[in-house]
């Protein structure tokens, strides 16, 4: 449990806390708080035994336009919590009603208002934020509840480390359901959004991860928020419950009818724009003048990122060393990542020495695509062989089909022919017989085998592993083939690799000529 060392902060008077009844002093009617049921909730569970060497700073910043009516209610269950924070703020994002009037007869009661020009919920928060001064924040929509206990178990539940904590939901007003959130698993996040706007969060991840921003979808932003903070660290959940009052004026319900049909594109816009994208190539170094069209090529397509900037990821299996054949070229590209990171994994056979050998070629290309996975922390890597060039559409494409719709798919690739044989590198499974595609498929599909000459995975759902060789089903034969054994693996769990033919790429057989 959470120890308080410094006085003043314990003792839920109920409602009549500094000798005030509540409400009463600027004459509106008190909240009924037993009509939602305004407590302690046991059937949570029992908090965390994790303690805080002291009470942290926090800071409850509500934020509200035009919830006069249900603002008073709000502040009083920020002001009546078992440990109560050190500073409560409001910012009012440019009302028309009486919110200021209301927020700031709290003021004698510690609470601080910034009455604010209209700018919308996202730059209202970070306003919020700004003039804050607690090491935690939690921000607070000016027609919600907090169950009385809400900080005490959301800073429990932070103890052992965790960047932010989240809560259950109980609804009142117009809904009476309630929303129990599963417990921490940032591969779900990607998913789904389970975390609430009122997470108590760590302000120094807050501020790493850019604070709140707005979405392509103009809606979202806490789901947004929730997958750039949870790059720091986990979300733990905490022990109590927000109450969320629905009613007419909610910004959800108000948008929900014009979103309706369109959910799987707003999770994709979300989605897309929360994910880190590493490119990743072996680089063998057996085109090096295919280098700088190579580097346009993918500057080009990647031009116009939804997010970030993608990372490049070279894996260096050049016997002269990329930086020899490359490093001039650098400069010209820099403003088209985010980073540039290059890893030496020449072990001494170049690719022509190996080749012969399919069993060497596949365990050590099956090693250094796990290496990739090892190197970057991104979400989605895109694997682009350094023969390839892709279109100026590709990673628009490629990224869409991999994260919009109502669940994001695992795996998508491009279309390439084979530089050895007259067929594409796609193939299904039909029975132990393996049919190579001789023809572009007329529209996108799943399919049974790919390369990875042009693929880009989803990391939270494609749970896979590059293995150097893939049991042909029905027979006892292996097949040294990296590639098929990963793409097997994510059919056999349900999730095939999704190819587009729309995304056509150049596959080089030497510096000029391409199939």
């Amino acid at each position: 449990m959470i120890r308080d060392d410094h006085g003043g902060y314990r003792g839920n008077d109920r409602y009549g806390y500094f000798g005030h009844e509540p409400y009463s002093y600027f004459g509106y009617k008190p909240y009924n708080y037993e009509a939602c049921d305004l407590q302690s909730d046991e059937s949570l569970g029992s908090a965390p035994s994790a303690s805080w060497p002291r009470i942290p700073r926090v800071s409850v910043l509500v934020t509200a336009r035009n919830y006069g009516s249900f603002l008073d209610a709000c502040l009083h269950s920020i002001l009546a919590q078992t440990i109560r924070p050190a500073e409560v703020l409001y910012a009012d994002d440019g009302s028309e009603d009486d919110s200021v009037r209301i927020a700031r007869a709290f003021e004698p009661l510690g609470v601080r208002t910034l009455a604010l020009p209209f700018q919308g919920v996202v730059a209202s928060r970070n306003r919020a934020a700004r003039a804050a001064t607690g090491e935690l924040l939690l921000f607070v929509d000016g027609d919600n509840l907090l169950a009385p206990d809400f900080l005490e178990r959301q800073l429990e539940a932070l103890a052992d480390g965790a960047a932010f904590a989240y809560v259950a939901k109980q609804y009142f007003g117009r809904s009476r359901a309630s929303w129990e959130p599963p417990e921490w698993d940032r591969d779900r996040l990607w998913l789904e959004n389970y975390v609430d706007t009122s997470a108590l969060i760590r302000r120094e991840w807050f501020e790493a991860a850019g604070g709140w921003r707005e979405t392509p979808a103009q809606t979202m932003w806490d789901w947004d928020l929730w997958l750039r903070v949870s790059r720091y660290g986990p979300g733990r959940r905490a022990a109590t419950r927000l109450y969320y009052r629905h009613h007419g004026a909610n910004w959800s319900t108000a948008r929900e009818a014009s979103y309706r049909g369109r959910r799987g594109a707003i999770r994709g816009m979300i989605r897309r724009a929360a994910a880190r994208v590493a490119v990743v190539t072996v680089f063998s170094g057996r085109l090096p003048q295919l280098l700088p069209r190579w580097l346009e090529a993918l500057a080009a397509a990647t031009a116009s990122p939804p997010g970030e900037r993608p990372e490049l990821l070279i894996l260096d299996d050049s016997p002269q060393g990329f930086w020899t054949l490359a490093g001039s070229l650098i400069p010209r590209f820099e403003s088209s990542f985010s980073a540039l990171k290059v890893v030496r994994i020449h072990a001494g056979r170049t690719w022509q020495e190996r080749r012969p050998d399919q069993a060497a070629t596949a365990r050590f290309l099956a090693g250094a695509c796990h290496r990739a996975g090892l190197e970057s922390p991104a979400e989605v890597l895109w694997f682009l062989e350094d023969d390839i060039l892709v279109p100026p559409h590709a990673y628009d494409r490629l990224l869409r089909l991999l994260l919009d719709g109502e669940q994001p798919r695992a795996a998508v690739a491009g279309l390439y022919r084979s530089r050895h044989e007259p067929r594409y590198v796609l193939s299904r499974v039909e029975g132990s017989a393996v049919r190579h595609a001789e023809h572009p498929p007329a529209e996108a599909g799943p399919w049974d085998l790919t390369g990875t000459g042009c693929l880009m995975i989803f990391r939270p759902l494609a749970k896979a592993v590059f293995r150097p060789a893939w049991p042909v089903p029905g027979t006892r034969r292996i097949v040294p083939a990296h590639d098929w054994s990963f793409a097997w693996q994510l059919r056999e769990a349900g999730h095939p690799v999704w190819v587009d033919p729309a995304v056509q790429c150049r596959h080089y057989v030497n510096e000029t000529e391409w199939v």
